[in-house]
């Protein structure tokens, strides 16, 4: 029977509220945990991003340039004063998710020698994944376009040359015709799609975007190795893909080895049996001896968490760490993905940690987890560039209470309004046009050669034509 609920709400606006306010239905997927991780996530790498603008301590390590206490204090204990700059880490743990979350139906299918639903499920996900990535992120890339045009990057500016007297943070340059700036916009966002280009592109559009390549990439080489190994044995099949992780980690190829270690960890869960029986009851994912074990997993994955993208090698407490770090690897991408690995396991088998992630709040992160990657920064460039130097220039609060009021009152609320409303007007209807348009174009036929609605196929069309 249909909600009498969903009229009154789209007639009162409550349809526009996050979804942890409105009321729905537990979900009870063993996985959900890591969406709900994955919106957490998300959160983290926003407030680096946020911090790294105005705080150098965000990405250095030791030794730092002032005698402050505090700094000080942040380099004799690194972990775990450093946590809230571990956004960093994060990175990792979206291609591990991705890897987790992508191979489920094909390994499924795999494990029930289901083959010709394995080969329309790896076609259809060849064919979304570039679009799903590169269209909401084009159209992000044209609303902060539309907002440079309209001024909104470069209102008070004496205020954002506090900060940045001499280069602004990078963004493109306004321009008076707005043709122009949707050109500069389309030049700068076609540097993205150079998938041939393995080194990070930076593109001036979105700086954040450099991992769209990056997932496209990995996303490719998955599917590939899951195809390649599907016929194989599944000692045979788990052999074969550890070696394409040591193949690919060799030459320092962070993204793929965390893609296929996703697919690894899935794999094992599904052949160990522990899907289905958590499936079965959900209480009983760990004893308590294995529940401390994953409570010391996840100690060692915040620390990891912890290590500088600059200056590892100085800092007190991973200094022997970044003397074991391979030489293909920079030392806080190794240990960076370690954190994930331990983080995710976490995440999956450990009862609380799970339950908590499946709470409304960390799930409706998950949801808009995307869009907040791609809108943040061009908030970041309307709001916090110019009103915290404002409120510091003000020499009222002191520099700590002058960042987190401005924060606070306007940067964290336009943020999530910003989110919210691009995750439910864009990237949401451009996942269901994706949709219709693999549905309209795949041909899904039966095995006498008709469609599935009973009409005829298009080779059949085509024989009838000639």
């Amino acid at each position: 029977m249909p909600s009498t609920h969903a009229p009154m709400a789209r007639f009162t606006g409550t349809a526009w509220l996050p979804q942890f306010a409105q009321q729905q239905r537990r979900a009870t997927s063993p996985t959900t945990s890591l969406h709900g991780l994955r919106g957490l996530a998300a959160v983290a790498v926003f407030l680096r991003h946020l911090l790294v603008t105005f705080f150098i301590i965000v990405d250095s390590g030791s030794p730092f340039p002032s005698k402050h206490p505090g700094l000080q204090l942040l380099r004799n204990y690194p972990f775990p004063l450093r946590l809230p700059f571990g956004g960093n880490a994060m990175v990792p743990v979206f291609f591990l998710i991705s890897g987790y979350l992508d191979s489920a139906k094909p390994l499924t299918f795999i494990q029930t020698q289901s083959w010709g639903k394995l080969q329309g499920h790896l076609g259809g996900a060849i064919l979304r994944r570039g679009p799903r990535l590169f269209l909401p992120a084009l159209a992000a890339a044209a609303f902060s376009s539309l907002a440079i045009w309209l001024g909104l990057y470069t209102w008070g500016m004496s205020y954002r040359r506090i900060c940045w007297p001499d280069e602004l943070p990078p963004h493109l340059p306004r321009h008076i015709n707005p043709l122009t700036q949707l050109g500069e916009m389309l030049k700068s966002f076609a540097e993205l799609l150079n998938l041939w280009e393995w080194e990070p592109v930076l593109p001036v559009v979105n700086i954040h975007y450099w991992t769209l390549p990056y997932d496209l990439r990995s996303s490719f080489i998955r599917y590939l190795v899951i195809l390649g190994t599907a016929r194989l044995a599944l000692t045979k099949r788990v052999a074969g893909m550890l070696v394409v992780v040591g193949f690919c980690g060799l030459w320092g190829r962070w993204e793929v080895v965390l893609s296929l270690a996703g697919t690894l960890l899935y794999q094992l869960d599904l052949s160990s049996g522990w899907l289905a029986a958590v499936s079965a009851e959900k209480e009983k994912r760990a004893t308590r001896r294995t529940r401390w074990i994953y409570v010391a997993l996840l100690v060692a994955s915040l620390y990891l968490c912890c290590f500088p993208k600059e200056n590892g090698d100085k800092t007190p407490g991973f200094r022997w760490l970044s003397w074991l770090t391979p030489k293909a690897w920079q030392d806080y991408r190794w240990w960076n993905a370690w954190a994930a690995l331990t983080l995710v396991w976490v995440a999956l088998h450990h009862p609380g940690i799970s339950r908590f992630l499946e709470g409304p709040v960390p799930q409706y992160l998950g949801n808009i987890s995307f869009s907040m990657y791609l809108t943040h920064g061009p908030v970041l460039h309307m709001t916090a560039h110019v009103l915290v130097p404002m409120v510091w220039s003000w020499k009222v609060f002191g520099r700590t209470l002058g960042f987190l009021v401005p924060v606070v009152v306007v940067v964290i609320p336009s943020v999530v309004l910003t989110v919210h409303v691009f995750s439910r007007t864009v990237e949401n209807k451009i996942g269901q046009w994706i949709r219709r348009a693999e549905n309209a174009w795949l041909e899904t036929e039966r095995p006498d050669g008709k469609r599935e609605d009973g009409s005829r196929s298009a080779f059949e069309r085509a024989g009838a034509l000639v």
